[in-house]
C-alpha cells in the first residue's frame, strides 16, 4: 500500500468535489489533445530520470515512457487520459 502525503490527500479529495459538481480544478479554454497529454508524460519521465537516476538505489514510483505510450493507446480509444497517482489524475482529450 502506498502513503500519500496530507496535501496530495486534500487534492484528491478536493478534485473528487469538483469532478462531483460538474465543475474544473483546472482553468483550460480548451480541451488538451490526447497527442499533447504524451508528449507530457515523456517530457516528465525524462525530467524525473535525468534528476534521479536509478543507480542511486533509492526505490521511486517512476513512470517509464512504455506506460506513456500505453496511456495514449487507452487516450485514443476512450477519450480519456488515465491517471496515474501521483503523477496525473485521469482528464479528458481530444483526439
Amino acid at each position: 500500500m502506498y502513503a500519500i502525503s496530507r496535501k496530495t490527500a486534500i487534492l484528491l479529495v478536493a478534485t473528487a468535489s469538483a469532478l462531483a459538481v460538474g465543475t474544473s480544478m483546472a482553468v483550460a479554454k480548451e480541451t488538451p489533445t490526447c497527442q499533447a497529454l504524451e508528449d507530457q508524460c515523456v517530457k516528465h519521465v525524462e525530467t524525473i530520470a535525468a534528476r534521479q537516476p536509478e543507480a542511486d538505489g533509492i526505490e521511486r514510483p517512476h513512470m517509464t515512457r512504455n506506460e506513456c505510450y500505453d496511456s495514449y493507446h487507452v487516450a485514443e480509444s476512450t477519450g480519456i487520459w488515465p491517471a496515474h497517482i501521483p503523477f496525473n489524475f485521469a482528464t479528458s482529450c481530444t483526439k
